[in-house]
């Protein structure tokens, strides 16, 4: 019976790091609008019908 209680206690501490893994994966990958507008607030072409200069030329 003990084996079975360590298991169970084992199995819900793997659930909470892989919830804990996911959250903090998901936070640092996950950029905001204000980020993204900060990012490309830098570049000299304020003129909005140009396309942004990450889309590269042809």
């Amino acid at each position: 019976m003990s084996t079975l209680r360590t298991l169970f206690i084992s199995a819900a501490i793997g659930v909470v790091l892989a919830v804990l893994g996911v959250a903090a994966t998901m936070t640092v990958v996950d950029s905001t609008a204000a980020e993204v507008a900060r990012e490309t607030a830098g570049e000299t072409d304020s003129d909005p019908g140009t396309p942004p200069a990450f889309y590269g030329t042809r």
